[in-house]
């Protein structure tokens, strides 16, 4: 009789924690339905967002001057990605270089550490491009650095609309054409095709005049050739006209500087972020 009534309480108790098992599965799968169902709205309402600013873009004509909105979020009300300018040094001897940024906005993030006393970097630098940065003493393959969000306009009048799968050769074509070398474009293409490729196109105009208002940037001793890529980008939903952006090539000559960057525009605010 014992033996019936303590299998008789382990059998409904096994009953009752598969019963709180199930219902645990069935509200768990109930959440990752509703998160699912949020994401797909908020880009459903950004995708709305893109649109409305295109149909804003090409309606009002080539001259239309867009407010860039800020850069890369996962959707409306997400935090804001800003990433990553890279400068390269190429001195043809062995130097002692300060490399002096004044960004209009916050450095977020930066490495080697940026001295905000000095307002850049101080470094050894060697004709392959390795730098010494004096500060830790450490070795540098680049100087990286992130910018918050400033307000700047973007001329989008001129650019290339690009296929998103088709951006890693895009950008090899035209980054070859100014005048990066194989390991500067390659390094371009890594960080930034992962991004072009999930859009269906892309706008993508190169930015000199409005990147040099916002980010001054003083090298010493003074390089004999300088060239800043800024790559000013946002998400298309369908191909568009647009004007075909001219590319100037540059030809290094002594002691040369490379910087690149970007940003990506999600929206129609006068706010801008450097990656």
């Amino acid at each position: 009789m014992m033996k019936n009534k303590i299998f008789s309480f382990l059998f409904f108790l096994s009953l009752a924690l598969v019963g709180v098992a199930l219902i645990l599965y069935v509200r768990d799968a109930i959440l990752a339905k509703q998160r699912e169902l949020l994401y797909q709205k908020q880009r459903v309402d950004q995708l709305k967002h893109v649109n409305h600013i295109e149909q804003q873009t090409y309606i009002k004509g080539p001259g239309y001057q867009m407010g860039a909105g800020e850069c890369t979020s996962a959707g409306p009300g997400e935090p804001l990605i800003c990433d990553k300018p890279v400068i390269y040094l190429y001195p043809t001897k062995e130097m002692k270089v300060i490399v002096r940024l004044e960004y209009a906005g916050d450095i977020t993030v930066s490495y080697p550490a940026y001295d905000n006393e000095l307002k850049g970097w101080q470094v050894d630098a060697f004709p392959g491009g390795k730098l010494i940065n004096l500060s830790d003493n450490q070795e540098y393959s680049y100087l990286f650095w992130e910018g918050g969000k400033v307000n700047v306009q973007y001329d989008l009048s001129e650019g290339f609309v690009v296929e998103g799968e088709k951006s890693d050769a895009f950008l090899k074509e035209k980054l070859s054409e100014m005048g990066l070398t194989p390991r500067e474009y390659n390094e371009f293409i890594v960080y930034w095709y992962p991004r072009l490729k999930q859009n269906k196109y892309n706008l993508i105009h190169f930015d000199n005049e409005e990147y040099e208002k916002i980010a001054k940037l003083t090298v010493t001793p003074k390089p004999d050739s300088l060239l800043r890529i800024f790559m000013v980008y946002k998400l298309l939903l369908s191909r568009v006209e647009l004007k075909p952006q001219k590319i100037n090539p540059f030809h290094r000559n002594g002691f040369t500087v490379i910087e690149w960057g970007g940003t990506e525009i999600t929206g129609g605010n006068e706010s801008s972020s450097v990656e």
